[in-house]
């Protein structure tokens, strides 16, 4: 979405993104408009109950009678408004409202892409108390990330989308009411439904009947913008390595976990671990499927949209969520690519520095086909607390479990180990 588009007070998007997975249950947050791209100017024709709303967003209507007819002009800078609809809990409303949060960093001042991105992300991860600083003491969101812009912050919290709702009303029904930071955001306006919709979209993975988790995948997002503008700051930590880490800590308080894991046996090779792997996702509380698919998502969208082509969070999720997305479609492989860019050896060959950093980040030291317990004193390894030689075969099933889990799925190759 560009950014004279989204000062506009529309969202780009050539088609919707996605039906509404959850209605909005009567409570009316407001309108916004859904626009395709135009290559030229030309006139179109609108409905006479758009015409008012279109008019707030400050383009001209021209009225034609008999009839009377209304138009109104689209240009390659504003396209053609395809159609109007409620905000509710969906892709499209979600890109709109992004939008606007981006609209907010650039009335704040900070009118660059990095710092949009930046405030945009941290607010959006720190919905969520869980993301906002980190879960230990290591408080890896902000290690990772960076700390917070409070003064935005506070500008958003005050903001509001009109008919008496703020951003946090929208934003904080993507978390779940225990997770919600309202400590830091404030209280939701009262009258709002009470349950929570924290995965939205069509399922990313029907055969999974997968959603996404809208916080994790934004606390993940910026770990990996972020990690891979700063050295050593090691983005995989406060993605999908911490969730396999939290994984591996459950295992030992988790009997249906550890019975999935011990009733595996351990096989090196292509495409042996990977079904089990997604029992083992089915049977955690702390590193689920819409977990995995979110980092995922985040790495890949981070890594293609942000990083290389230096779009903003709401452009990314508009592009890469589209219907026609190649690099959605291309999910696996473009997170084999992101997760290893910015990882040592750059020289090594693909598959193999991301098996190595799969098992470094549970603890695993891998030489060739040998691998063994890693003890060593590591920030990237400081979630991990089970890191005993009794926790290693476990480690290593959840590391070669998620290794073929995402070559399976991938069209770049097989395991070397």
């Amino acid at each position: 979405m560009d950014l004279l588009m989204s000062l506009a007070g529309v969202a780009a998007s050539a088609a919707p993104l996605s039906m509404p997975l959850v209605p909005t249950e009567g409570v009316y947050l407001g309108m916004f408009a859904v626009v395709e791209p135009a290559d030229h100017e030309f006139f179109y024709e609108i409905s006479p109950d758009s015409v008012e709303f279109i008019e707030s967003t400050g383009r001209h209507v021209w009225e034609l009678r008999p009839g009377p007819r209304y138009y109104a002009k689209a240009t390659p800078d504003c396209g053609q408004i395809v159609s109007i609809r409620p905000i509710t809990v969906d892709m499209d409303s979600l890109v709109f409202l992004v939008g606007e949060l981006e609209k907010e960093s650039i009335l704040y001042g900070d009118t660059e892409v990095d710092e949009i991105n930046r405030n945009v992300l941290g607010f959006l991860r720190a919905t969520n108390r869980r993301y906002a600083f980190g879960d230990n003491w290591m408080q890896e969101f902000t290690y990772v990330c960076g700390p917070l812009n409070g003064p935005y912050i506070e500008r958003v919290k005050a903001a509001s989308i009109g008919h008496g709702f703020k951003y946090i009303d929208f934003f904080g029904r993507l978390v779940a009411p225990n997770d919600y930071y309202h400590e830091l955001l404030g209280d939701l306006t009262s009258g709002l439904p009470s349950s929570s919709a924290c995965d939205i979209g069509e399922p990313l993975e029907p055969s999974f009947n997968t959603f996404l988790d809208i916080s994790h995948l934004f606390a993940s997002t910026q770990a990996n913008y972020e990690g891979s503008n700063v050295t050593l700051r090691y983005p995989d930590i406060a993605s999908w390595a911490g969730d396999l880490q939290s994984m591996a800590n459950e295992v030992s308080s988790s009997t249906g976990l550890a019975n999935v894991i011990d009733g595996c046996t351990f096989s090196a090779g292509f495409g042996n671990m990977s079904n089990i792997f997604q029992s083992m996702m089915g049977a955690s509380s702390s590193c689920s499927r819409s977990d995995i698919i979110s980092d995922i998502d985040a790495i890949a969208n981070s890594w293609t949209n942000m990083n290389y082509l230096g779009k903003t969070v709401s452009e990314s999720l508009a592009s890469y969520y589209s219907p026609t997305s190649n690099v959605a479609m291309r999910r696996y492989d473009n997170f084999l690519r992101g997760s290893v860019e910015y990882q040592p050896y750059p020289n090594n060959p693909l598959l193999e520095r991301f098996e190595n950093m799969v098992y470094y980040d549970l603890g695993i030291t891998r030489d060739g086909n040998n691998l063994s317990n890693n003890t060593t004193v590591d920030p990237r390894l400081m979630k991990l607390n089970e890191k005993g030689n009794d926790s290693f075969e476990r480690r290593k099933k959840i590391a070669q479990g998620f290794i073929d889990f995402i070559l399976t799925n991938s069209t770049l190759g097989v395991p070397s180990c």
